[in-house]
């Protein structure tokens, strides 16, 4: 079971990464103005490589767990804080590293179009200083057009905050019930992959008559031996119910 739920910590960090990683470099590059495949993707590329070490780094079910210890495990309030949690801890890492890879790599970007579109406009490779200067003049015209790094840091955090909580708060409960009736795993509370363990200890802290009824799908099937001595036992009951019904009709 260790195992298991380690593969399941593993892959929900893969899911939520590449999930939160591809909407965040959306929204990310859109903002800048300067949307183009390339930098996307790498922004994609760095944000997804940055989260999924985040949730293998960081023990996001513990500290969830402990933050809603006092609540009902799988509750919207629950759900809630852990999303909230989750939000402040990957965000503002994935929105500054796309800022600083926005930032450095649109000037790159504008200045080596320019330095293109001047090389073909002479028509050879002559002109070394004029495509140089093209390039240069085109990055600085293309950092000068960015907003200034809080601006853009502060405004891309503000909307990216919102949009992750979205998704963490429904994405995160669909992925991690899809992994457990994949690795056929019991149903948890909202609480993380180990939420099943801590669902059972919290139904058996309630009143003693009720929990043969709370255990009452956690039994495993009877084995072979089992059922011959349940079947053996129904048999000596039905055959003393026979004997006493005898008895009672000869008095």
């Amino acid at each position: 079971m260790k195992e298991t739920m380690k593969k399941i910590n593993i892959r929900m960090s893969l899911y939520m990464g590449l999930a939160m990683s591809f909407a965040l470099s959306v929204v990310g590059n859109i903002l800048s103005d300067r949307f183009s495949f390339p930098i996307f993707f790498i922004t994609l590329f760095a944000s997804f490589i940055i989260s999924v070490l985040i949730g293998l780094a960081v023990p996001m079910r513990r500290i969830g767990q402990a933050a809603t210890k006092n609540m009902k495990q799988g509750s919207i309030g629950a759900r809630a804080l852990e999303s909230l949690i989750s939000d402040l801890i990957y965000t503002p890492v994935i929105t500054l590293t796309m800022i600083c890879i926005v930032r450095k790599l649109v000037p790159v970007f504008a200045g080596m179009a320019a330095k293109q579109s001047e090389k073909l406009a002479l028509g050879s490779s002559e002109g070394k200083e004029a495509m140089e200067l093209a390039y240069l003049e085109k990055s600085q015209e293309a950092l000068d057009n960015l907003p200034p790094f809080a601006i853009m840091f502060f405004s891309s955090l503000a909307l990216c905050f919102v949009i992750a909580y979205v998704l963490i708060f429904f994405l995160q409960p669909l992925f991690l019930k899809m992994l457990l009736k994949r690795f056929h795993v019991g149903a948890p509370g909202a609480g993380g992959p180990g939420a099943p363990d801590n669902g059972m200890q919290q139904g058996m802290q309630g009143d003693p008559q009720q929990m043969p009824q709370q255990m009452d799908g956690q039994l495993s099937e009877p084995s072979p031996q089992d059922d011959f001595m349940i079947r053996r036992t129904e048999v000596i009951e039905a055959g003393e119910i026979r004997e006493i019904g005898n008895t009672t009709d000869k008095q």
